[in-house]
Order: structure tokens, then sequence, then C-alpha cells
């Protein structure tokens, strides 16, 4: 057990997290996943451990395979161009309609204009600011690299 946790932490740090860090994507590389899966599971350990410290072990898988989700989730969540061209799309033609309803009073119209592009600037900066949450940021790998060197005599 002790060499499947080893193996999927060096998983981790070795492909999943320089893909993050890279391009934002992750490819679908089970093999660490199902080896520290099988490893809790064996049935000489089922057996030996007590029931309680097994369940913790349980319960500690499900929360491993629930982070690798969120990391997967976050890091392959980039939308399409062709959703950012129709949203600019959208957003220009709704200019021109709050433009064309105040044709014939201009600081309405102008004051119409600002307030739905700041609002549409606004929108497409937070939108934006989520596209690609690992870029730019530092992956804090400190504390894996700790447990991997401490379970290694």
């Amino acid at each position: 057990m002790k060499a499947a946790v080893i193996g999927y932490a060096r998983s981790v740090l070795d492909e999943e997290l320089p893909a993050i860090r890279e391009r934002g994507a992750v490819s679908e590389d089970l093999e660490a996943v199902r080896t520290l899966t099988l490893a809790l599971m064996a049935p000489a350990l089922t057996t030996a451990a007590p029931p309680a410290a097994h369940n913790a072990m349980l319960g500690g898988l499900v929360d491993i395979r629930r982070a690798r989700l969120d990391r997967l989730t976050l890091a392959g969540g980039v939308s399409a161009r062709l959703n950012w061209l129709a949203v600019i799309a959208l957003g220009i033609l709704t200019q021109i309609a709050v433009a064309i309803v105040q044709l014939d009073k201009i600081r309405p119209q102008a004051l119409a204009l600002f307030v739905f592009t700041t609002a549409f600037a606004g929108t497409i900066a937070l939108i934006g600011l989520g596209e690609r949450p690992f870029s730019g940021r530092p992956i804090n790998d400190a504390p894996l690299r700790a447990a991997i060197a401490s379970a290694i005599p």
C-alpha cells in the first residue's frame, strides 16, 4: 500500500501538475489511481486492518479521488474560441441596439452606452479570469514532496 501511495503522489507531481501548469489539460491516465485503489481494496489489507482503520483509509481514498477530479475539472474547463466570439458579437449587437433606441437624444444614448459597456466589460473580465485558474499562479507542491520524502526511508 505504501508503494501505491508513493506512486500516486509521484504521478501527481511528475505528470498532472506539470501538465496543468503548461497547457491546462491533463490526460486521463488512471493507472496510479487504479493501483492505489487496488492496494486499498486488497483482501490481505481488508482482513488484517481493523475496520475503523480501513474505513479511514477508504475515506482518504475518496478524498484523493475527489481532489483529483476537482483538479481535472478546473484544468480542463477551457471554453472554445467560438464561444468567446459569440459573446463578443452579442455584446456589439446589444450596444448597437441600445444606441438605436436613443438616436434622437445624445446624452441618454451616451449614458446608456456607457452603463452597458462598463457592465459588459466587467463581466467579460470576470469570466476571463476564471478561464485558466492555474495559469500564472504557482502550485505549491511542497507538502506532497515532503510526504513522499517522509515515507521513503
